[in-house]
């Protein structure tokens, strides 16, 4: 019995030993692309995004009403650019990697299943978030402007007090002004 404990809390040490970690300016920066398969992912937003989770699909950003920088294939079919009725869509991430050239640059791609298992999406997660092919939970400074906008009306309006307005500009004005 004290073997198998042993065995047991040395295999979890050792698999949380290999979990890796990797951030938008690690990416960004690198000179080489960053090899293997990662845990977790720190977008240029902060937000932590991990093998596991649920990401979901935002609004398709194409002319044709289909996704840029979200790729679907189903079982050994060529990937081909997301449809808009992926839109809202949760997938379960499964692989977290990256792409890309030096003198292109490097990005990270994110593989995520649909809830059936049927279809995988390849997700180009940074140029994906920079036009909300995928969905987040973050402020960007374009909801921070529309929030505090939105707080301002109801103050004008006496449906907000002052003390919730102050609230809402004290938590949005770091965003807004990019010092986040």
């Amino acid at each position: 019995m004290k073997r198998t404990l042993l065995l047991f809390a040395a295999s979890i040490f050792i698999l949380s030993a290999n979990a890796q970690t990797i951030n938008y300016e690690e990416v960004t920066n690198a000179t080489k692309r960053p090899r293997g398969s990662f845990d977790e992912y720190i977008t240029s937003l902060g937000e932590s995004i991990k093998v596991g989770d649920t990401m979901y699909l935002g609004s398709p950003s194409n002319a044709n009403n289909s996704f840029l920088y979200v790729k679907e294939a189903a079982f050994a079919s060529t990937p081909t650019l997301a449809s808009i009725t992926a839109q809202g869509w949760g997938s379960e991430v499964l692989k977290i990697t990256t792409a890309g050239t030096k003198r292109m640059g490097y990005n990270v791609i994110i593989t995520s299943k649909t809830e059936q298992g049927f279809t995988r999406y390849y997700t180009e997660y940074e140029k994906a978030l920079s036009v909300n092919e995928v969905a987040t939970e973050m402020l960007t400074r374009e909801k921070a402007i529309a929030k505090l906008k939105e707080a301002k009306e109801l103050f004008d309006l006496d449906m907000m007090t002052k003390e919730e307005y102050e609230a809402v500009r004290i938590k949005v004005t770091p965003i807004i002004k990019g010092s986040n």
